[in-house]
C-alpha cells in the first residue's frame, strides 16, 4: 500500500492516461492513425522508466538510512524483502499502464477509428511483451538498489541499464524479424513474440535472483 500512495506512483497513475489524451492532439491531423498505438508504446517506456527508479532509490535510501537492521532483527527473511517491494512496483507499474492504455482504446472508439491491422498486430504483440519489459527493468531497479550507495547513481543506472535492456526485448527483436522478412526475404527462425517471452522471463529471473544472492551477502 505504501508504494499506491507514493508521489511516483500517483503521478503514473495521472500522467501516463494524460498522455493518451495528448496522443489524440498529436494525431489528429493524421486520418485512421489510433492513439493507442502510441499510448503503448510511450507508457510502457516511462512507466517501466519511473518503476525501475522508483525500486531503485527506494531500496538504496533505506540502506543508507539503515532501514534494514530494523528488519532483520525480527524473524524476516531477507529475500522477502526484496520480493515484496518488486512485486509491489511491478504491478503497480503494470496497473498504471493497463489504465493508460484502455484510456487510449476509450479515446480511439470516441473518435471511430479503427486500428488498422498493421497497428492492431504491434498492439497483441505489445499488450504481451509489456509485462516482461517492466519485468526486466522492474528486476534492473532491484539490482541497482541493493548494489549502489549513491541514490542517484541506482536512478541513472536503473533508467539507462532497465530501459535499454527493455527496448532490446521489445522493439530491437521485432525491427530485425521485419528487416529480414521486407527486406532480405528470410522468415525469422523463432517466433519473436514467443522469443521476447523466453528471454524476458529468463532475464528477470535473473537478475532478481542475482540481487536476493547479493542482498543476502550485505552486511548491516
Amino acid at each position: 500500500m505504501g508504494y499506491m500512495k507514493s508521489k511516483i506512483t500517483i503521478i503514473l497513475f495521472i500522467v501516463l492516461p494524460v498522455i493518451a489524451v495528448i496522443m489524440t492532439f498529436i494525431t489528429g491531423q493524421l486520418e485512421d492513425f489510433p492513439a493507442t498505438y502510441l499510448t503503448t508504446v510511450l507508457a510502457t517506456s516511462l512507466a517501466g522508466a519511473l518503476g525501475g527508479i522508483m525500486l531503485a532509490t527506494s531500496i538504496t535510501s533505506e540502506m543508507n538510512k539503515n532501514v534494514y537492521d530494523l528488519f532483520l532483527i525480527r524473524p524476516v527473511k531477507r529475500r522477502n524483502i526484496i520480493i515484496a517491494k518488486f512485486v509491489a512496483v511491478y504491478l503497480c507499474t503494470i496497473a498504471a499502464v493497463w489504465l493508460s492504455i484502455l484510456t487510449g482504446i476509450i479515446i480511439d472508439a470516441v473518435r471511430q477509428v479503427t486500428v488498422p491491422q498493421f497497428f492492431a498486430d504491434q498492439l497483441h504483440d505489445s499488450f504481451i511483451t509489456v509485462f516482461f519489459a517492466l519485468a526486466i527493468t522492474c528486476s534492473f531497479g532491484a539490482l541497482f538498489g541493493v548494489v549502489m550507495k549513491s541514490v542517484a547513481g541506482s536512478a541513472l543506472l536503473s533508467l539507462y541499464v532497465g530501459n535499454q535492456t527493455s527496448s532490446i526485448l521489445t522493439l530491437v527483436i521485432p525491427l530485425i524479424s521485419q528487416m529480414l522478412e521486407l527486406q532480405l526475404g528470410i522468415t525469422f527462425p523463432f517466433d519473436p513474440l514467443i522469443l521476447s517471452i523466453i528471454i524476458g522471463t529468463i532475464a528477470s529471473v535473473v537478475i532478481l535472483l542475482l540481487t536476493l544472492v547479493i542482498f543476502n551477502k550485505k552486511q548491516f
